[in-house]
């Protein structure tokens, strides 16, 4: 008896796993510039920075993976109790792109649960 292959199974999964992921879209926003100023030493992630904050919503319930994809490497990150980990984003560097400046960098930060899920987008 001759075994035949169900091709069912793996459309199924591949179609589950395509579909889990969300594309992010924020109505003017450049993902490549933002990831081209890291820590905001050239300024134009202060220049954007608005339509990230505007565009929040867009961003809930986005895995990391998701977050990296469209803002790119963050410049520092946070693990903290519970699971929750968080991303920062310097929108104006200060102190990392000009030592003698030690004041705080402006920064978005950006919090994920022990799901991996994006729960706050904040401007600190």
């Amino acid at each position: 008896m001759e075994k035949r292959l169900d091709f069912r199974i793996p459309l199924v999964m591949l179609a589950f796993l395509t579909a889990c992921g969300k594309d992010i879209r924020i109505s003017g926003f450049e993902s490549q510039k933002w990831k081209d100023d890291p820590n905001g030493c050239k300024g134009d992630r202060e220049k954007i920075v608005q339509q990230v904050i505007s565009g929040r919503k867009s961003l809930a319930g986005t895995s990391e993976l998701e977050i990296r994809e469209f803002l790119g490497k963050p410049d520092g990150h946070d693990i903290r109790s519970r699971g929750q980990k968080f991303f920062e984003y310097h929108v104006i560097g200060k102190r990392f792109c000009n030592p003698e400046d030690q004041s705080d960098p402006v920064t978005l930060r950006i919090r994920f649960d022990a799901l991996d899920r994006v729960t706050e987008v904040a401007i600190y």
